[in-house]
């Protein structure tokens, strides 16, 4: 007959037994926070649900903030826009616009369709068209030879729309839509286009599919966490946590956006889930691991989360400190979307790091044990021999050097795509889907006209008598 051991509580160690290696010396403020946790852990619980309340209660979101315009894509003093502003008190309106409709026939436009067009246009300019008060429609057509390199001739009309300065984007982009409809089918409208359109459709697929990226983000932190700790609490927690950051910072920044000169733009939101739910994670892993091991060594509750905490407190806001200060890094750059995305992701990271340290070990604290049920066993887990041996063949150097070698060659070859393959820039129309309807009017404006003409350069010649000149002279 077998004689069993018998097995003993968790947390609980006989005497006699020897004691869990010491964990490394640790500074004052991190020993002084430790005690903090394992004596009020309740009161931290307390102190972040009251501020999740208040933020959620008394505070704006982020989601009221307005989506970028077009110009904070371009650098911060950048001479084109310089340029543009000159052409508009030298002509007394700005030539460039982002905003397109586009008309198109490829059997051609009948001469009834292109007067329909001009005579539309003009009553749009003369304000007799009340849901379309205040823009100026200027139609171009393939048929007058004003592009010289246009592909055919009599098939597409492309009108440039310009708006008042004080228009938002969002409200000159339904204008635009609203006036291919006014133009409507009779007049083979295909729609609108343009940088503006291009860049509301592409946050609107965005935002669209935001909930789904979500939940298939949440959905497989709680598989790896769950299978790597072998518990169930551990990957809600993990996702609580993330989500009670994600709301305090979203409303923080709402905040600051109405109270500051910050610019925090309503594209930040995608950004900021998916930043949020890796840093949480990363953060809460450190403290679970730690915990799990001191509880598996035989320490009560409290002094496995005291070791956990005092160990890994330091390590938690270093990170989060190098992870806070490089996405602000951000702000020195060039362009304004970028710019503005700098101090929206520190301040994110900063709220998760603070709820990830209050938070996580306090529930650490609460929970215990049963946080890790129910892969929760006494002693050090068994390793497979498979595991056994891949790791020691793995660690010797002439295996570890091939490895290193495949490694870099997976990489390099993967690499030489990237000169010819990834576009460079920020390609607005080209990014989006081939059935967008930007895309699609896009194309079409292409294929009568030629590529780039919603987004034409312009060039500004000024010269004394520059109308006399025979080009001898350089403008």
């Amino acid at each position: 007959m077998i004689e069993q051991k018998p097995r003993r509580p968790l947390g609980r160690r006989p005497s006699g037994e020897a004691r869990p290696a010491e964990p490394p010396p640790a500074g004052r403020l991190a020993r002084g926070y430790g005690s903090v946790v394992v004596w009020l852990a309740p009161l931290l619980v307390l102190v972040v649900a009251a501020a999740a309340y208040g933020a959620y209660r008394y505070l704006p979101s982020i989601a009221s903030a307005p989506t970028t315009s077009s110009n904070a894509l371009l650098p911060k003093h950048p001479a084109a826009l310089a340029v543009e502003r000159k052409s508009a008190r030298l002509f007394g309106a700005p030539v460039a616009t982002p905003y397109a409709v586009v008309q198109r026939d490829p059997n051609g436009l009948s001469a009834s369709v292109q007067r329909a067009t001009l005579a539309k246009a003009l009553a749009v300019g003369k304000a007799r068209v009340p849901s379309l008060r205040g823009i100026v429609a200027v139609p171009i057509l393939n048929t007058l030879g004003i592009v010289p390199s246009s592909r055919e001739q009599g098939t597409t009309i492309v009108t440039f729309l310009y708006f008042p300065h004080s228009t938002s984007s969002g409200l000159a982009y339904a204008d635009t839509e609203r006036y291919a409809q006014y133009l409507g089918p009779r007049l083979h409208a295909v729609g609108a286009t343009g940088a503006e359109p291009a860049r509301v459709e592409q946050f609107g697929l965005l935002s669209s599919r935001l909930h789904w990226t979500e939940g298939a983000t949440v959905l497989l932190i709680v598989l790896i966490v769950g299978i790597a700790l072998r518990a169930v609490l551990a990957p809600i927690l993990t996702v609580l946590c993330a989500g009670v950051a994600f709301l305090i910072s979203q409303r923080l920044l709402g905040w600051l956006e109405a109270r500051s000169g910050l610019t925090m733009p309503n594209e930040l939101q995608g950004v900021a889930v998916a930043l949020m739910l890796g840093i949480v994670t990363d953060y809460s892993v450190f403290y679970f691991t730690s915990a799990r091991e001191a509880l598996r060594d035989g320490l009560p509750t409290r002094e496995a989360v005291r070791r956990s905490t005092v160990l890994n407190t330091p390590i938690v806001f270093t990170a989060g400190a190098v992870v806070a200060f490089g996405v602000a890094s951000l702000m020195l750059g060039t362009l304004g979307f970028f710019r503005s995305f700098g101090p929206g992701m520190a301040i994110t990271v900063a709220t998760g790091l603070v709820v990830s340290v209050l938070l996580v070990p306090a529930m650490l604290r609460l929970l215990g044990p049963m946080l890790f049920w129910p892969g929760l066993r006494q002693g050090p887990p068994p390793v497979r021999p498979w595991r056994k041996r891949v790791s020691h063949l793995a660690a010797r150097k002439p295996v570890a050097l091939l490895l290193a070698v495949g490694v870099f060659a997976a990489l390099a070859v993967a690499g030489t795509g990237l000169r010819n393959g990834l576009p460079l820039g920020l390609q607005l129309v080209e990014s989006l889907p081939a059935s967008s309807p930007a895309a699609v009017s896009a194309r079409a404006a292409a294929q009568g006209f030629a590529p780039g003409v919603i987004a034409p350069t312009e060039l500004v010649l000024q010269d004394t008598g520059i109308r006399r000149s025979t080009g001898s002279r350089r403008p």
